[in-house]
């Protein structure tokens, strides 16, 4: 059964140009991407254009208005890596746990301390390893936690990392 979501991107108006045009997105594959290497979309409007908002302020984007572009997500179940889940979370851990203690035990090889390396670092290899090792994988969510709020709910953001831009379509500039 086929799961639809709708996902928000925020970024300048003369990038949302060249989306809309091309009918594509940009994949970001710096080392840095909490979720691993895709393209990224918020679950809810108001973070793509927070995100936006502080974009076209970055003095490379001096001059662009900020946009919000919409689309619909669709995929199968087992094609993605909910880190919500436990279970699906707990995999990823399994995972680099194993790939630590085996680079550990072998002779020359690259030894990976992980302890050292910075959290979204830490995070996009795991979610790239995983991803490589288990094809299907065409989107990763996560919800992240923005703060706290001591007076009620926490502020949250989920997002969604979508590694197969075949399951990217309907892109809509929102109003």
């Amino acid at each position: 059964m086929s799961i639809k979501t709708k996902g928000y991107h925020g970024t300048t108006d003369t990038a949302a140009a060249s989306i809309i045009s091309q009918n594509k997105f940009y994949i970001s594959k710096k080392d840095i991407e909490w979720l691993g290497a895709g393209t990224y979309f918020f679950a809810h409007k108001a973070y793509a254009t927070d995100w936006a908002t502080r974009e076209v302020n970055k003095p490379a984007h001096a001059g662009c208005s900020p946009v919000v572009l919409s689309v619909k997500l669709t995929y199968e179940d087992f094609q993605l890596l909910d880190l919500d889940d436990l279970t699906q979370r707990d995999q990823v851990n399994e995972l680099i746990k194993g790939f630590i203690d085996v680079t550990a035990s072998v002779k020359d090889s690259p030894k990976a301390d992980m302890h050292k390396v910075e959290q979204r670092k830490k995070w996009c290899f795991a979610c790239n390893l995983y991803r490589r090792l288990h094809k299907g994988i065409a989107i990763t969510s996560f919800t992240f936690l923005v703060r706290d709020n001591p007076n009620g709910f926490p502020d949250t953001q989920r997002q969604f990392c979508v590694s197969d831009p075949a399951i990217i379509s309907n892109i809509k500039k929102e109003a």
